[in-house]
């Protein structure tokens, strides 16, 4: 038997229904004698004797999101639309992302915020208004460089360093919206959606701090120097101890470091050795043989060349 069309499926589940009860209780015999009698597909009212419901009444494998979470979305557009802040269709979006997230961690399709508004009778789509022209020519972008010449002029007018302006270079932007577009209100409004302007705005300040830009980057410079100097100090120290070759200005650098050191650690000693202690024997240079320095900070070598 040809499955009827949706015009017919009502009727068309009212006679399945007719059918297993019939065979129920036991007024029919087999499932082909009533599908016979009550014009209905054998193999269908046996699926329905078996447990499977129609597909009118089951929920679709794609659908995500419950009826409780839809509950939560629209009442919560109806919220911000009442409030002022009526959302967009990708803040809709996000919204049904989040509830995902926490339960089954997928998110929705593309065009699910569209096919949303029209499964749902209590939103509607609206154009919101427009921003100020008269507002908008007052913080266009000419009128903000205006103001940054007059700051840059007055710094060379009086001389002005750059390391005193503290608090002084700061200036304000206010961000918002300066075009028309489409947000998601409620069905019941009959006008078009205004969105509020006096608190939903960011400011955002804008600091000239030469000096401080100029500090960082030294000190991002000094610390790479620093960083490059420990890796060289520790590939020597490797090459050392796995018993590799070294240049001599580099064998000659740590002997000289070593030497410093412990004439370092030898003078801290001196320092905190009491007055009546045992004198401990100072290192001499190896060039003059003199006390107080090493060979590499001796200045024979030195004397000798201006000779």
């Amino acid at each position: 038997m040809q499955q009827p069309n949706h015009a017919q499926s009502p009727l068309y589940e009212s006679r399945l229904f007719l059918a297993k009860q019939a065979i129920d209780q036991g007024k029919i015999q087999s499932n082909r004698g009533a599908a016979e009698t009550y014009h209905v597909n054998r193999m269908t009212l046996k699926r329905r004797r078996d447990g499977t419901h129609s597909r009118r009444d089951c929920t679709p494998s794609s659908r995500k999101l419950t009826d409780p979470e839809k509950s939560v979305i629209v009442q919560r557009i109806i919220d911000l639309d009442w409030r002022g802040f009526p959302p967009r269709l990708s803040a809709v979006k996000d919204m049904a992302n989040k509830l995902l997230a926490d339960r089954a961690g997928c998110t929705v399709g593309k065009n699910w915020p569209s096919n949303f508004m029209k499964r749902t009778p209590r939103l509607k789509t609206r154009l919101k208004r427009k921003y100020g022209y008269q507002r908008a020519k007052c913080e266009g972008p000419e009128l903000i460089t205006q103001w940054f010449e007059l700051v840059r002029n007055t710094i060379a007018k009086y001389g002005i360093v750059d390391g005193d302006m503290y608090n002084f270079d700061e200036a304000g932007f206010l961000m918002g919206m300066i075009a028309a577009g489409t947000v998601v209100t409620a069905s019941e409004q009959r006008t078009r959606s205004k969105t509020v302007q006096s608190g939903n705005r960011e400011w955002v300040t804008v600091m000239m701090a030469h000096s401080a830009v100029l500090l960082q980057a030294e000190a991002a410079n000094l610390q790479r120097a620093n960083e490059a100097a420990t890796r060289r100090k520790k590939r020597q120290k490797k090459r050392i101890q796995k018993r590799g070759t070294l240049t001599i200005q580099a064998g000659q650098d740590l002997v000289d470091k070593n030497a410093v050191n412990q004439q370092i650690s030898t003078e801290t000693r001196e320092g905190g050795a009491q007055s009546d202690g045992p004198a401990t024997q100072r290192r001499r240079c190896g060039q003059c043989g003199k006390p107080g320095h090493n060979s590499r900070t001796c200045q024979k070598d030195a004397h000798t060349t201006l000779e």
